[in-house]
């Protein structure tokens, strides 16, 4: 994926349609339960949770001399997907 995602923030209305920059159409959480709250919910974080999981690999690959382990592992990996690597 060569473009990066549209920075936050995220909302969403009662719909369940999330919009980024209170216009543009992101995505539509269906049904109306605490499992789509859920999913909404998870969607308006993303662009947080990926600032976060880049924040704890670079501290961690600092603290530990740059050296690969488990989590840094699973957090690289994690990036990745998000990224669309």
């Amino acid at each position: 994926m060569s473009a990066s995602h549209t920075t936050a923030p995220w909302g969403d209305d009662d719909r369940k349609t999330v919009y980024v920059r209170q216009a543009t159409f992101l995505a539509t959480v269906h049904y109306d339960s605490a499992e789509a709250d859920a999913n909404t919910a998870l969607i308006k974080a993303a662009p947080d949770l990926l600032t976060a999981l880049k924040e704890a690999e670079a501290h961690i690959s600092r603290a530990s001399g740059g050296g690969e382990t488990d989590i840094r592992a699973k957090l690289n990996a994690a990036i990745a997907k998000a990224e669309g690597r």
